[in-house]
């Protein structure tokens, strides 16, 4: 995976936050070797610091990230500028998975800004404002997570009938029956009583239950796997694997 890592933030003099004189160093420092650290199969690249909007470096910034896997923009200071805003705006806009971090008492306005601006637009971003940089590891995780099982399928073998095959069922322990009549008739006085009941492997057959809601529009479950995840789902009939089974 890479990922690309933007700060945004005040030239040191200007007057802001967090305070007139403020080094950007320390901190840009301090964030990079802990996600290094953490993260050592992600290949992170830094990139040059926006401390206003700069159309060059914007610019470059954004080629970067149209050539990523991820977006971590840490806010770290501001001034007022609103070019900070729009750079930021428009590195999200570029739709990659995005990480909004913010250095509390440094960074909250560009921050607050940024995010109004692009809330609720249906971009893959994920806010978080905090003074301790462990509270990133986890987006970051998640992130990482997300894009390991891009292109990945999922295979699932279901049928949309709740029919119960009792000889089929009697048959996975057929070798064993005699023994479990011996040893354990209740269970095959039970198996008994289950045949003259109306029995349903499951009873969900609309999707109301959490465990089965792709039933529901399997197409449209299957488009939203592959806009967020990236992973399609292929359902085939379970015939085919009782067959490998027997």
């Amino acid at each position: 995976m890479k990922m690309e890592i933007v700060f945004i933030g005040k030239p040191r003099w200007e007057g802001g936050w967090p305070y007139v004189g403020y080094d950007n160093e320390p901190i840009k420092i301090q964030i990079l070797e802990f996600v290094n650290q953490n993260f050592p199969d992600i290949e992170c690249n830094p990139n040059e610091m926006v401390t206003t909007y700069n159309e060059q470096i914007v610019s470059k910034i954004k080629e970067n990230i149209s050539n990523s896997d991820g977006l971590l923009i840490y806010t770290i200071g501001h001034y007022g500028d609103p070019g900070l805003i729009q750079a930021g705006v428009e590195f999200i806009e570029l739709n990659k998975p995005t990480i909004l971090a913010n250095f509390v008492y440094a960074g909250d306005h560009t921050f607050t800004k940024i995010y109004a601006t692009i809330k609720g637009k249906g971009y893959p971003i994920y806010p978080i404002s905090s003074k301790n940089i462990e509270d990133v590891k986890k987006p970051i995780e998640i992130l990482h997570k997300l894009n390991q099982i891009k292109g990945e399928r999922i295979l699932i073998y279901a049928s949309d009938t709740s029919d119960m095959n009792w000889e089929m069922v009697l048959g996975l322990f057929d070798p064993e029956r005699q023994t479990i009549y011996k040893e354990r008739p209740e269970f095959i006085d039970q198996i008994g009583k289950m045949r003259k009941e109306k029995f349903e492997f499951y009873t969900d057959l609309v999707g109301l239950d959490q465990a089965h809601q792709w039933r529901k529009d399997p197409k449209k479950y299957n488009e939203i796997l592959k806009n967020i995840f990236g992973v399609e789902m292929l359902v085939e009939d379970a015939k085919e694997i009782v067959e490998y089974y027997k």
